[in-house]
């Protein structure tokens, strides 16, 4: 990393599902590795916000190690909560037989499965009235898509009176599988629906050194390979289709990072950067904006270097699957974070030579 002594880490986490479980491995080294006092900003979307909210807490509260280790446990013990909507599935079946196939049975099913009782047991350790505007210690970002605009909206400390457990709600809302979430005046669903791994939410707020934690593997080395072969039914193509787009989804925004950092690095290196060359590289990224320039970042990807076949996006009960794949985050995590520069002062890292 390129900490100095006083500047902290932001981590992001992305969406992913039971494949979150990744993360709460590899949040334990990141702990390990900065401390709470190295922790500056937590951006998390969908089950990133999830595990996000409670890191956040564990931090604001002084306790980061109880607060994971709660964690973990809790999502070793979630066998039996995910289940079927079945009052809707049968309002909807009802409409069925009485209406035929029309838009009235599509209404009857606000979502497909009960899953609001998984997030708020992954999130029984946040107080009740815990609010956005409460944290202090640490800046916690969540995303959730608002469904009046169709824009991805961040809930941070500037909506101060919104509830934690309600914008985390919002932002793990898989539509379809899971029922829309009021907040205000708007509706919201899963905040990975146009932003799946929140890497310009921190930056946005001034992050220079970061940590980004996602559940898809490559971590932005570009997009999975070329498959041949037949897709002749629509498991062949949702296979196919579901690694590309959650590369599109997870790691787009990782790679354009990563390629605006490398020439913001060139032109601060160069001896003439007022050059012709350089200006037009510096129009080219918009190297200066309302009186701020961009500077060079220091990303640090993590996640599996390979597919994750279990547990799948909704296997939460798959309690085996999931300690497995929290080994591997942490084991993950550990190893990448090992090759950086031992921790500064305070728990920060120190800027690399």
């Amino acid at each position: 990393m390129s900490t100095g002594d006083t500047a902290r880490v932001a981590l992001v986490l992305s969406g992913g599902g039971a494949r979150g479980a990744y993360q709460v491995g590899a949040l334990r080294a990141v702990a390990e590795r900065f401390g709470p006092q190295g922790i500056g900003i937590v951006s998390g979307s969908s089950i990133g916000a999830v595990n996000g909210a409670v890191m956040a807490e564990g931090i604001e509260a002084g306790n980061l190690e109880g607060a994971l280790a709660a964690l973990e446990q809790e999502w070793l013990s979630l066998s039996g909560l995910l289940r079927f909507n079945w009052r809707a599935l049968l309002r909807a079946s009802w409409r069925l037989v009485v209406h035929g196939p029309s838009p009235l049975v599509l209404q009857a099913v606000d979502s497909l499965l009960d899953g609001e009782v998984v997030v708020r047991r992954l999130c029984r350790f946040l107080p009740p009235r815990r609010r956005m505007g409460d944290f202090r210690r640490v800046d916690l970002v969540v995303t959730a898509t608002d469904l009046n605009e169709g824009v991805t909206h961040a809930f941070d400390r500037t909506q101060p009176d919104v509830r934690v457990l309600d914008a985390v709600l919002a932002s793990s809302a898989f539509p379809g599988a899971f029922a829309s979430r009021r907040i205000g005046l708007r509706w919201y669903v899963d905040g990975g629906i146009f932003d799946n791994a929140p890497l310009d939410q921190a930056i946005r707020r001034g992050a220079t050194d970061i940590v980004l934690v996602g559940t898809a593997p490559r971590c932005g080395e570009g997009a999975p390979g070329y498959e041949s072969g037949p897709f002749a039914d629509v498991y062949a193509v949702m296979r196919r289709l579901w690694p590309l787009m959650l590369d599109r989804l997870l790691y787009g925004d990782l790679r354009k990072a990563l390629l605006v950092s490398e020439i913001v690095s060139i032109i601060e290196e160069s001896p003439d950067p007022d050059s012709p060359v350089m200006r037009r590289l510096k129009r080219a990224i918009g190297y200066e904006s309302a009186g701020r320039r961009k500077r060079a970042l220091s990303i640090v990807p993590i996640c599996p270097p390979e597919g994750v076949d279990a547990p799948g996006t909704f296997g939460f009960g798959e309690s085996r699957a999931i300690a497995s794949l929290m080994r591997q985050g942490y084991d993950d995590a550990h190893r990448i974070l090992a090759q950086q520069r031992p921790a500064g002062p305070a728990g920060t890292a120190v800027r690399a030579t």
